[in-house]
C-alpha cells in the first residue's frame, strides 16, 4: 500500500507503474471531503506524525491536478461510511 497525497499525473503513474513493475495489482483510490472538513481533520491533528498544516492542506489543494481516473471516495463523513462507499463502488 501506498499512502500519500499524489497530487501531480505524475506521482500517480509513478505509482501504478511501480505495481505494475513489481507484478502486483493497482488500484488507486482517491480519499475527498470538501475543504472545511479537511481543514478541521488537519487542524484536530495532535501527536501526529503528519506535518501538514492547514496552510499545508491549502497549498496542495491549490496545485492539485484535478483530472483524476482513480476511484473518488467521498470521505467527508465516517470512516466506516467511506469504506462502505468505496466497497460498494468496486462490485
Amino acid at each position: 500500500m501506498l499512502d500519500a497525497t499524489f497530487t501531480s499525473p505524475g506521482m500517480r503513474a509513478r505509482a501504478e507503474a511501480l505495481a505494475a513493475e513489481c507484478s502486483v495489482p493497482f488500484e488507486g483510490v482517491w480519499l475527498e471531503a470538501p475543504l472545511p472538513v479537511l481543514e478541521g481533520r488537519v487542524a484536530g491533528r495532535t501527536g501526529d506524525a503528519s506535518d501538514a498544516t492547514v496552510e499545508v492542506l491549502r497549498d496542495q489543494l491549490a496545485a492539485l491536478d484535478r483530472t483524476i481516473a482513480w476511484t473518488r471516495v467521498d470521505t467527508s463523513g465516517s470512516a466506516e461510511v467511506a469504506a462502505k462507499a468505496w466497497s460498494a463502488g468496486r462490485d
